[in-house]
């Protein structure tokens, strides 16, 4: 049984949570819950992280261990907005039950969609959806851009080679991209046959991913199945600097920052401009790493996210 805790220090911002809603099985989804880990106590949350392991382990420990609580939960008349605490499911009945009883209120509901499906959906008008993936051509006004949430698992350091590194699936657009860029640069790519490395055990194949990430100053990043990039997110956690493939991306919190100082953004046209794109940019790779940290930590996210919503 979930136990919360609802002690609030340095409170942003209300939420209404109905957590006896809660299942079990919606506890897997943890990237998605961000709602539920600030209010459990410490044996629920070690229970989740442990029962649902290696993908999760350690994402949400400065939500939880921070001392800093960033909501408070209160009844609903008195809250800024209704909080989902599960993944988004457009045939969850329990969604649209939340939606109608919040529209009673004149409450907004915040729903997360860690995933790499791109459909549109017929949302409930007072309902926002952030999700991973989407398009830029595609987007409404009732969703916004959700970082891939990911584990810091960063030692930071300036030391690295004026390389692109890569280390992940190579599907055949991202093989026709790496081609290109390989023409007009040097790159240090490790190739996987899938998301987990299934060739190698799962520390060998993580601790070869970091390295990748740490040795290069520069870090090819582009889609896989959804229109975002897990990639992207770990570039500025590592302080390195993206090299975005555009595919109809929309680069989130467009109005706050100013993303030329951070990465590299180009159409797949552009890659035989690439060094000298290179050489006319300058960038602070601890910027970066400052830029996760702030914005796109699981932390930086919830602490900012009213920015999100604007």
């Amino acid at each position: 049984m979930l136990i919360f805790n609802f002690n609030s220090l340095n409170i942003l911002m209300k939420i209404y949570v109905d957590f006896n809603i809660l299942t079990p099985n919606d506890l897997k989804g943890f990237t998605e819950i961000l709602w539920v880990a600030p209010f459990m106590n410490e044996v629920a949350f070690n229970e989740t992280i442990n029962s649902y392991g290696y993908w999760n382990h350690g994402l949400l420990n400065k939500l939880f261990f921070s001392g800093q609580t960033l909501f408070e939960k209160t009844e609903i008349e008195n809250c800024d907005y209704v909080g989902v605490p599960f993944k988004f499911n457009p045939n969850d009945a329990r969604l649209y039950s939340i939606c109608e009883y919040a529209k009673k209120y004149n409450k907004k509901v915040i729903t997360f969609y860690n995933d790499d499906d791109e459909r549109q959906y017929n949302l409930p008008d007072n309902l926002i959806l952030f999700r991973t993936s989407i398009g830029r051509s595609n987007i409404t006004q009732k969703e916004k851009i959700f970082p891939a949430l990911i584990t810091d698992d960063c030692i930071f350091t300036e030391q690295c080679k004026d390389s692109i590194g890569f280390c992940g699936v190579y599907n055949s657009n991202r093989k026709e991209m790496l081609e290109s860029i390989e023409k007009v640069y040097p790159v240090d790519k490790i190739i996987r046959s899938g998301f987990w490395s299934p060739e190698l055990p799962k520390f060998r194949g993580k601790r070869e991913f970091i390295k990748n990430m740490t040795d290069n100053k520069y870090i090819f990043c582009m889609r896989g199945n959804g229109n975002f990039s897990y990639r992207f997110y770990e570039t500025l956690c590592f302080g390195r600097v993206p090299v975005l493939i555009d595919t109809d991306t929309i680069l989130p919190l467009e109005n706050i920052i100013d993303w030329d100082k951070h990465i590299i953004f180009i159409n797949p046209e552009e890659i035989k401009n690439l060094p000298s794109i290179i050489k006319e940019r300058k960038f602070d790779l601890k910027s970066n790493r400052e830029l996760w940290e702030e914005y796109f930590s699981p932390h930086g996210f919830l602490k900012n996210i009213e920015k999100y919503l604007e």
